[in-house]
């Protein structure tokens, strides 16, 4: 290791050095312009790009979810690995929606099995899921239901 190199990540908080592992772990994390598909200038590690999936998806199947993209991509010619990358990750009526700039038949597949997987997972604490908010549409345990009240009025997950 550089001594250039030491200097920068001793001056790290404890939050983006462990950015920083699974960054190096994960490339995918990396944040990059959605329009140039560059790394976002004077990347500090503050956030990576799991930190945009709600809570409770991130506590229950975050770092599987970015080990199988990575795997995905991990599969393409090692000189167009760069070439895809997360141009969006949110909560949109209640699943994970996931936005690559392009997309293979095995991404694809991780896109569809955690699309599945986030509407049975409680949205914050990442327990299994049993109700659904009628309003703004998500999904939450029976304790979080509880608590978010304010969400409307809930329908069983097995009815919606």
């Amino acid at each position: 290791m550089s001594n250039e190199f030491k200097d920068w990540y001793s001056n790290f908080s404890d939050e983006q050095k462990k950015n920083y592992e699974l960054c190096m772990k994960y490339p995918i994390l990396i944040p990059k312009n959605v329009w140039t598909g560059k790394e976002v200038e004077n990347y500090d590690y503050e956030y990576t790009m799991l930190d945009f999936i709600p809570d409770g998806w991130r506590v229950a199947f975050g770092k599987e979810w970015a080990k199988e993209v990575q795997d995905a991509i991990n599969e393409l010619p090692e000189d167009n690995r760069d070439e895809i990358y997360i141009t969006q990750l949110k909560e949109k009526f209640g699943q994970l929606r996931q936005y690559f700039n392009c997309y293979t038949d095995k991404l694809n597949a991780v896109v569809c099995k955690y699309e599945d997987l986030s509407i049975k997972t409680c949205i914050r604490c990442g327990n299994s899921a049993t109700k659904v908010s009628a309003g703004w549409i998500s999904s939450f345990c029976d304790n979080c239901a509880k608590e978010t009240m304010g969400f409307g009025d809930f329908v069983d997950i097995d009815e919606w």
